[in-house]
């Protein structure tokens, strides 16, 4: 099977590229992948150089490096004859299903984010999902998400109804499970990860720890994601007031390896976000064993389920209340947090691996390839 990939890219480390790259290594025995973007990708290009993927680049922040690249696009995708055409995200989705349909070559979308609205998306970006709202019957075969909450809104918008549910999947190493059984007690240690951004909400976040810390004293906070570091003067002139000798801060995180020691670090994670899709942060840190308490955004009640605490969006109290019941439960009653954090890595196990993820984008492929050959030979 071959598959063209035609994603969004840029600068950082986005869940989407990061998606891809987990997608490519884990079916690259049974697939042959070709991966462009629309712009450069500088964060990635290793991690796909690894993976034998050589990324390139249609550089549209050029009209005429965009137009020439396009033509040559067209070139190779013809003679390449690919089975498939993944696009990933809004203007990858527009753009290339439209030209993949005149290629003759069937079109899958991926959506990848719950934002519906003009006001969450500006102008540009609304017209932009309301076009492909109204081509969603006509161009893809299957419309991939990985939130239940995202399809639902994009439903709502008026999207025909033909997704293909596939929660993101991430690896998960064994030697995290014997980390579970062996881990003892230590200083009570809070995480939080997510880039500078005010739909991750860092200010309930901060001003809710800061509230806890006053109470534990031995309690300790680990923050990372890009800006989250003093380096950011916005970050620093808005919370340094609230920021004491108990927090981190580690600021961008470049590798998946140094990540997961992060969360292994930690005793409980906290999401405290406005809004959100597929928080990949809940799966990733349970696939840990680090119970999670989250805002009830996006499919964060659907990933926790009973492994941990949802609170709702912006309320502090419940928060507080929250990280509360964690420590109590954590430091009064350790074999219910030890069956608790095994409870929340064999969720993830179960429900979350990239195994079970890459599975599920094939099983669409192949669907996707076989109702093609059958209209061809009708």
């Amino acid at each position: 099977m071959k598959v063209v990939h035609i994603i969004t890219g840029g600068e950082g480390r986005g869940g989407a590229e990061g998606a891809l790259l987990r997608l490519i290594n884990g079916t690259s025995k049974k697939v042959e992948h070709i991966v462009y973007t629309l712009l450069d990708m500088p964060e990635y290009n290793s991690d796909f150089k690894e993976a034998d993927i050589v990324i390139q680049s249609l550089n549209i922040r050029s009209l005429k490096s965009f137009a020439i690249n396009l033509y040559k696009l067209r070139k190779e995708i013809l003679e390449y004859e690919p089975d498939i055409i993944q696009s990933w995200m809004g203007h990858s989705n527009f753009l290339f299903g439209l030209l993949g349909k005149t290629w003759g070559v069937p079109v899958v979308w991926n959506i990848r984010q719950s934002r519906v609205t003009k006001k969450e998306l500006g102008s540009k970006n609304y017209a932009l999902m309301k076009a492909s709202a109204k081509l969603s019957k006509l161009i893809p075969y299957k419309i991939i998400n990985c939130s239940l909450k995202s399809i639902e809104l994009h439903k709502q918008a008026g999207f025909y109804d033909n997704f293909a549910y596939i929660p993101n999947g991430i690896n998960i190493d064994s030697s995290d499970h014997k980390l579970i059984e062996s881990q003892k007690n230590k200083e009570f240690t809070v995480g939080h990860v997510g880039r500078y951004d005010p739909a991750k909400n860092h200010a309930l976040f901060i001003s809710s720890f800061n509230s806890f810390n006053k109470k534990h004293t031995q309690s300790r906070c680990i923050m990372a994601g890009t800006g989250i570091s003093y380096e950011n003067v916005v970050f620093k002139n808005k919370y340094a007031h609230l920021i004491n000798a108990s927090f981190t801060l580690l600021g961008q995180v470049h590798n998946r390896n140094d990540l997961f020691d992060i969360y292994k670090k930690m005793d409980c994670l906290v999401l405290s976000s406005i809004t959100e899709g597929f928080p990949n942060v809940l799966i990733e840190a349970m696939s840990c064993g680090v119970p999670c308490i989250s805002t009830d955004v996006g499919d964060a009640r659907e990933i926790i389920a009973d492994t941990g605490w949802i609170v709702p969006s912006e309320d502090q109290n419940a928060l507080e209340k929250a990280l509360e019941e964690a420590y109590r439960e954590y430091l009064d009653f350790p074999e219910d947090w030890a069956a608790r954090r095994e409870k929340a890595y064999e969720r993830v196990v179960e429900n979350y691996s990239v195994e079970k993820m890459c599975e599920r984008y094939i099983d669409v492929w192949n669907d996707a390839i076989n109702q093609t050959t059958r209209k061809r030979s009708q």
